[in-house]
């Protein structure tokens, strides 16, 4: 299954977000309302683990997560 969420980030940089790219090829940087964020698209078997394994991602690039959206519309497909 293909859980959908985002991630707020604290810091943006061009090569931050080029690193996450690197190490998550399941996601989309981008900023909006000054607020950084990574959306995902994260294959698991459950949305738990799919954001636990996205933010042990973030924390491994020493980016520091701030908190998780989800929409529950489109958070599973």
């Amino acid at each position: 299954m293909i859980h959908r969420f985002t991630i707020l980030i604290s810091e943006v940089s061009e090569e931050l977000f080029d690193r996450i790219a690197g190490q998550c090829p399941d996601s989309l940087n981008g900023v909006s309302e000054n607020r950084p964020y990574v959306d995902f698209s994260r294959e698991s078997d459950s949305l738990g683990s799919a954001i636990d394994s996205a933010i042990a991602d973030l924390t491994s690039l020493g980016v520091s997560p701030l908190g998780v959206q989800v929409d529950a519309m489109a958070g599973i497909s």
